[in-house]
């Protein structure tokens, strides 16, 4: 399994380390064996964080990506923003 370089979520666990929400102090408990910060313990991250309905922004027009923002699901809720990488919302 190898580091998903365009997958927001995956960069956003691979630059913070977790998933920590911006409006409070809310943090994403991981549950993985994974050895941190390997590329298996990112893509984990990053499925827990989509399937817990965490919000990472997607790319920006120019491939940047926001790795200082993220929130955690009643933050994304009151915010009104949807999953990001089209993922639904069920």
């Amino acid at each position: 399994m190898a580091f998903d370089n365009d997958d927001p979520y995956e960069v956003q666990a691979y630059f913070l380390l977790g998933f920590r929400c911006g409006d409070r102090s809310a943090e994403l408990e991981l549950r993985t064996d994974a050895e941190l910060p390997s590329d298996e313990w990112c893509a984990e991250a990053a499925s827990q964080a989509r399937l817990s309905r965490w919000y990472v922004p997607p790319a920006r027009a120019n491939n940047d990506m926001d790795i200082e923002t993220c929130f955690c699901p009643a933050c994304a809720t009151n915010r009104k923003l949807v999953p990001s990488s089209g993922e639904s919302a069920d």
